[in-house]
């Protein structure tokens, strides 16, 4: 595995475990990517206020998911 570089940077984000989990079960029930997008865009899946926040949560939530 290649190890990378430290960045600081991540320690500003919040870390969205329920977040995270949700994401990772509803993939592991055979739903994509776009599919919880829409989910937390529509059905306020991740329980914010606005759509930049939806937008934060989930490209963070999904980033860390794909890099698994």
């Amino acid at each position: 595995m290649e190890r990378r570089e430290y960045r600081a940077g991540v320690a500003k984000l919040s870390f969205w475990v329920m977040e995270f989990k949700s994401a990772a079960k509803l993939l592991a029930e055979g739903r994509i990517f776009e599919e919880i997008r829409d989910a937390a865009e529509n059905e306020k899946f991740f329980a914010t206020s606005t759509l930049v926040r939806v937008s934060q949560v989930y490209n963070t939530v999904a980033a860390r998911i794909k890099s698994l």
